[in-house]
């Protein structure tokens, strides 16, 4: 994982605000944590918050 990668999901996991944690992933391509691409992630609702997707589609159907 690149520094610029590590960096992004970072500040993705310490954002105070829902509102602008959503703002973020809707409006913006984040990158992939084992390929460092960039892909549109997805929220959803995870066992006690919303989580978002943190690896793209291509290293998820790799990983199958």
């Amino acid at each position: 994982m690149e520094l610029r990668t590590w960096w992004a999901h970072w500040k993705l996991r310490w954002i105070k605000s829902e509102k602008q944690f959503m703002k973020i992933l809707e409006t913006k391509k984040i990158p992939c944590i084992r390929c460092n691409q960039p892909f549109k992630s997805h929220i959803h609702y995870g066992d006690w918050c919303y989580v978002y997707d943190n690896t793209c589609k291509n290293c998820l159907e790799a990983e199958k």
